[in-house]
């Protein structure tokens, strides 16, 4: 069964470096699948448990429940159980709806599941509700570029790159707004 789920990890990468290749993109940002690593949201979770704070707002217990469920939601994200995973993300959000980053994870899932709808609107009410929130802002300018709405995926990406991201992530951030400036160029 093992060998099963490499083979369909392996497929969805080349599948993804093919919808890379085929969006116009370099191949140098096709390689090692970078714009996807950028903007894949969130790190696996053996490095990732406690990667964030209480917000300081609402109740503390309810948020420690809730992350524990948010926690659970990345292991089953990682191990491929991707609906069961959003259904944990969503216990954690109706728990505490007040950690944004419950709501950018989410967002991944919904996208993992196909729901494009979803996955934006997740996005936009963590930004809208955190100014400064480059992983959300960055997840969906991904999804606006694979969308072609490059305008909108220009000015995401911009917003992402002055919200203070780790050095190594502006510097792919800013290579995302390059490419989305010449494809908007050569589209006109």
């Amino acid at each position: 069964m093992s060998c099963i789920k490499v083979y369909l990890s392996a497929l969805t990468l080349v599948l993804s470096a093919l919808t890379l290749v085929l969006s116009g993109a370099p191949a140098s940002l096709a390689e090692d699948n970078k714009l996807l690593r950028v903007v894949g949201g969130r790190y696996p979770t053996s490095t990732y448990a406690r990667k964030h704070n209480f917000p300081e707002v609402g109740d503390y217990k309810q948020w420690e429940a809730a992350d524990k469920l948010y926690i659970e939601a990345g292991k089953l994200d990682d191990l491929g159980k991707v609906k069961q995973a959003r259904d944990k993300y969503v216990e954690a959000i109706q728990l505490y709806a007040h950690d944004m980053n419950f709501f950018n994870n989410y967002g991944l899932v919904l996208l993992k599941l196909h729901d494009e709808i979803g996955a934006e609107t997740a996005w936009r009410y963590a930004i809208s509700q955190k100014k400064n929130f480059w992983q959300a802002q960055n997840n969906l300018a991904r999804l606006l570029f694979f969308q072609s709405r490059l305008a909108e995926a220009k000015y995401m990406w911009d917003r992402a790159a002055q919200s203070n991201p780790p050095h190594e992530v502006l510097q792919d951030i800013n290579t995302n707004v390059a490419l989305c400036g010449e494809k908007i160029k050569h589209a006109k």
